[in-house]
């Protein structure tokens, strides 16, 4: 795999496990972005986010101890220009994500999708770009992205 970001961008992983959190620090690493830092709490998100300044927040939806509506709105409040990107392997979490709020975040992701699928939106949702991929290899290789005025929408269904 190349190096698809020309210049560095500062990357906040939130997991609850630490396999996840360290598996995506390798690829995201070996893909030109920095790691701003891991956290395993909606607690330690908050702190790090105002701490570390990342330019995007890479979360997985049921991180503990996290009212992650509530969460994410604080943190469009007070980060603007913060990208968020839901990570989950529940996809019945993200379909009631979506229902509630669907501008809340900028973009999704169930977390055994295509490392090339995952690298590409985060590029893309990073340069503000619209997706289109009509062409996701698998079955629920889901990918959220930004859709008219900032709402995530599916792209890929089963």
């Amino acid at each position: 795999m190349g190096k698809h970001i020309a210049m560095k961008k500062k990357v906040l992983i939130a997991d609850d496990k630490k396999i996840y959190r360290r598996s995506l620090k390798t690829f995201l690493v070996d893909n030109n972005m920095e790691i701003a830092g891991e956290a395993e709490s909606g607690l330690e998100i908050l702190d790090m986010v105002d701490k570390s300044t990342p330019d995007l927040l890479l979360v997985d939806i049921a991180t503990p101890k996290c009212l992650w509506l509530d969460m994410f709105r604080w943190l469009r409040a007070r980060h603007p220009d913060l990208k968020i990107v839901v990570l989950t392997l529940h996809e019945n979490l993200l379909k009631k994500a979506l229902e509630y709020e669907d501008s809340i975040f900028d973009g999704y992701f169930l977390k055994y999708c295509d490392p090339d699928t995952l690298l590409s939106g985060i590029e893309k949702i990073l340069k503000k770009e619209t997706l289109a991929d009509s062409s996701a290899p698998e079955p629920f290789q889901c990918l959220g992205v930004p859709g008219g005025a900032g709402s995530a929408r599916p792209i890929c269904q089963r």
